[in-house]
């Protein structure tokens, strides 16, 4: 199903939705003539290639100071410290993103390593590393593992021929805003949210902006982000009391919708954490009491 309507180089590595979550209310509702909506939407985040359940399921926040995000050009594309749903689009909306280059350093490494208070990393802990860590001495160095791994995880995405140059490029301006404490492209650590999301301050780093440290050059990691979804949120629309709406806009009787299984009132947006279960709860709770309604009687 999402291969049929997010398009097959857009299907997500892993979902936090269980194996038999296969679209059954789609199917009936299809069954019996009530239209579909939004589902090329999702509830997204961004995992660890190769994907693996030994790793923390998600990066939900990009933690560390020290590194950037590039995509197959060796550019930075986005705030590295936007809200996983925003990295999410980023990736979904460009098929030139489709895997994305976290690029950190060793001491990164040390300092930020597994899921920080339980917001995913995405720096993988001891023992966890092996299958999706590249390393580098200089950028020429990182690249060649960059292709080796991209070769496993994803053969058909390749990197542009200047991947290297441009990186290299990359990483000295990236230096420069770090050690001035300004990000002039994206405006990293500029917003209060990302700023508090981007949970400690590493105690070398002595700079005006907590989110940016220079990255060394001579002790270069990089892992490799593929698009992952928490779940999908397309499916029959809803009115405000949970009743499914048919082609006519009529509610059917009867017949009620909350959560994931439904088209989601918030379209590509992620209002905030554990919006995915308030659609649950809330409308779940209304089409409670609009069955629990007594009917008129003819």
């Amino acid at each position: 199903m999402k291969k049929k309507y997010m398009g097959a180089k857009f299907v997500p590595y892993g979902t936090c939705s269980s194996n038999t979550n296969t679209g059954d209310l789609c199917t009936i509702a299809q069954k019996y003539n009530i239209s579909l909506s939004g589902m090329n939407q999702a509830w997204f985040k961004q995992v660890v290639l190769p994907f693996s359940m030994r790793r923390f399921p998600g990066a939900f926040f990009l933690q560390g100071d020290s590194f950037i995000v590039v995509d197959k050009f060796g550019k930075r594309y986005a705030c590295e410290k936007d809200f996983y749903q925003q990295r999410g689009m980023q990736m979904y909306q460009n098929p030139d993103r489709q895997v994305v280059f976290f690029v950190f350093d060793k001491r990164s490494r040390e300092l930020y390593p597994g899921p920080i208070k339980g917001l995913g990393g995405p720096i993988p802990g001891d023992g966890v590393d092996k299958d999706c860590m590249v390393e580098g001495s200089n950028e020429e160095e990182l690249t060649k593992g960059i292709k080796d791994l991209l070769a496993k995880v994803a053969p058909d995405f390749t990197l542009d021929s200047n991947f290297t140059s441009t990186l290299q490029a990359q990483i000295g301006r990236f230096n420069e805003y770090a050690r001035e404490g300004k990000d002039p492209e994206f405006g990293r650590g500029d917003d209060t949210a990302q700023y508090c999301w981007h949970i400690l301050r590493a105690k070398d780093n002595k700079f005006k902006n907590k989110t940016m440290y220079p990255i060394d050059q001579k002790n270069l990691r990089c892992i490799l982000l593929g698009l992952s979804t928490l779940d999908t949120k397309g499916g029959p629309r809803i009115n405000a009391d949970g009743q499914i709406l048919g082609r006519a806009s009529d509610p059917v009787e009867g017949l009620y919708g909350a959560g994931n299984c439904v088209r989601s009132s918030t379209h590509f947006s992620y209002p905030a954490s554990g919006a995915t279960l308030s659609n649950a709860v809330l409308f779940g709770f209304k089409a409670g009491l609009h069955a629990m309604k007594p009917k008129n009687k003819l």
